[in-house]
C-alpha cells in the first residue's frame, strides 16, 4: 500500500476536465487553524456541470486581504469582504463572520498578465479553466522561472497546476538543488512530494554513509514508500548490517524484518544471518521463540 504524503498544504479535489466551465460562484468557509498562530483554515469549494472540487489549506490571515482579526473574532458577528490575490488571478469574497469563523462566496477574475507571462515563457496561453485551476492551487510564476533556471524540462500547464497542488515552491526546489538533486521534470518532483522525499530525508540518508549518497530518485521514492527511514538504517547498522543494498533494504522492510526482529533472532542464537535468510525466515513465520525451540531441539538431538 502506497504511503500518502502528509504536507502542510492539504487539498482534496476532483480534477475538472479540459474545457470545463469556470464557476460563477466559489463557496468559502474560514475556521481556526490548529496550532498556527496568525493563520486560518480556508476551504474553497465549487461545482461546474462536469466537476466538483473542494480545497482546504491553512493560510495566513494577512492573505485574506481586507479581513481583520477583529472582524473575524467579533462575538456579535457581521459582514466582511476580502480578496485573495494569486499570480493567476484574484478571488473577491463576501461573507459573514463570528467568533473566529465565517462563510460566504467568492468570484474569480483572471489576470491577463499571467497568461501573457506563460505564453512569453514558451508554455502557452492557458484556457480560462486552466487559469482558474492555476489560481485555485496557487501556482506561482517564480516556480516557473526557477524550474527554467535549474534546467528542468519545460512544464505543461497541467504540470504547473500540480506544482500548486503539491506545494512545489521555490524553497523546495532550491533545497533539493543544494542537496544535489535537479531531477529534470515536474513528474519526478511530484513523486518525491507525494511520498515524502524531502531535502532533509536526502541529507539524513547521506549522513549515514557513502552507500546512501546520491541515490537515484526512483530508489529514494521506493525506500520512502516502504518506510525506510534513516533511523531504521542506523538501527540495522547497530545490529551489524551496514551498507545494505537497496533491494535488501526494501525486501527487509516489506517482509517485516525490523531491527528488533534482527536483534531477537541474534538473542535466540541466530547471529550472522544474511538479509536474504532473515527475509525467508520472516516470510515463513519464524519468530524468536520458534527459533529458540528449534535450536534447543537440535541440541538435544
Amino acid at each position: 500500500m502506497m504511503k500518502k504524503l502528509l504536507i502542510a498544504t492539504t487539498a482534496f479535489f476532483l480534477a475538472a476536465p479540459s474545457g470545463a466551465e469556470v464557476p460563477d460562484r466559489i463557496d468559502f468557509t474560514v475556521t481556526p487553524a490548529q496550532k498556527r498562530p496568525g493563520a486560518v483554515q480556508l476551504q474553497l469549494s465549487y461545482r461546474t456541470p462536469d466537476s466538483r472540487s473542494r480545497h482546504s489549506r491553512p493560510v495566513a490571515l494577512a492573505d485574506l486581504q481586507g479581513l481583520t482579526a477583529a472582524q473575524l473574532a467579533a462575538s456579535a458577528g457581521g459582514p466582511a469582504r476580502f480578496r485573495i490575490a494569486r499570480d493567476a488571478g484574484v478571488l473577491d469574497c463576501d461573507g459573514m463572520f463570528r467568533n473566529g469563523r465565517g462563510s460566504g462566496d467568492c468570484r474569480f477574475a483572471a489576470d491577463r498578465a499571467f497568461a501573457d507571462a506563460l505564453a512569453k515563457r514558451g508554455i502557452g496561453r492557458p484556457t480560462s479553466d486552466e487559469q482558474f485551476r492555476l489560481a485555485m492551487h496557487g501556482t506561482k510564476l517564480a516556480v516557473v522561472d526557477e524550474l527554467a533556471r535549474q534546467g528542468y524540462a519545460r512544464p505543461t500547464v497541467a504540470q504547473l497546476v500540480e506544482t500548486g497542488v503539491f506545494a512545489i515552491d521555490v524553497p523546495f526546489l532550491r533545497a533539493l538543488d543544494a542537496a544535489g538533486y535537479r531531477v529534470g521534470s515536474v513528474q519526478q518532483l511530484v513523486q518525491m512530494k507525494i511520498h515524502g522525499v524531502t531535502p532533509d530525508y536526502i541529507r539524513d540518508l547521506a549522513a549515514i554513509g557513502p552507500a546512501y549518497r546520491k541515490l537515484p530518485v526512483e530508489a529514494l521514492v521506493e525506500m520512502r514508500i516502504h518506510d525506510v527511514s534513516p533511523a531504521r538504517l542506523r538501527a540495522y547498522a547497530q545490529a551489524g548490517y551496514r551498507d545494505l543494498g537497496r533491494a535488501q533494504i526494501v525486501a527487509m522492510a516489506i517482509h517485516g524484518v525490523s531491527p528488533d526482529y534482527v536483534r531477537q533472532m541474534a538473542e535466540a542464537g541466530y547471529r550472522g544471518l544474511t538479509p536474504e535468510q532473515l527475509v525467508n525466515m520472516r516470510i515463513h513465520g519464524v519468530d524468536a521463540e520458534m527459533a529458540r525451540v528449534a535450536r534447543a531441539t537440535v541440541r538435544k538431538n
